[in-house]
């Protein structure tokens, strides 16, 4: 269910616990689940709907958390774009400023 949560198009927080007794051991005939798949593309009415209230903001703020990290530039043009400053959440942390 962890996994689930985690990898879902709204990810969300997840605890495992693994007792380190267990991490050392071998896991020969455990098949292991990785995907490729991209997130979800929001839909078109929402990307609408967000550009519209950007757009009327008085004086916006972005809040860059980790999912930006790898969108650094795109970041970068769109604060400049709209004059706006970036803060940076703890897991996005020195993310424009490297």
């Amino acid at each position: 269910r962890a996994f689930a949560v985690f990898t879902s198009s709204r990810p969300g927080p997840v605890h495992i616990e693994i007792p380190t007794d267990v991490m050392v051991k071998p896991a020969d005939g455990i098949a292991a689940v990785l995907s490729n798949a991209a997130p979800p593309a929001p839909a078109a009415a929402a990307i609408t709907d967000a550009a519209r209230l950007i757009k009327a903001a008085r004086r916006p703020l972005i809040l860059a958390g980790g999912g930006a990290k790898k969108a650094d530039a795109a970041l970068t043009r769109f604060a400049e774009a709209l004059g706006a400053p970036v803060v940076e959440t703890a897991n996005a942390r020195g993310l424009l400023h490297r």
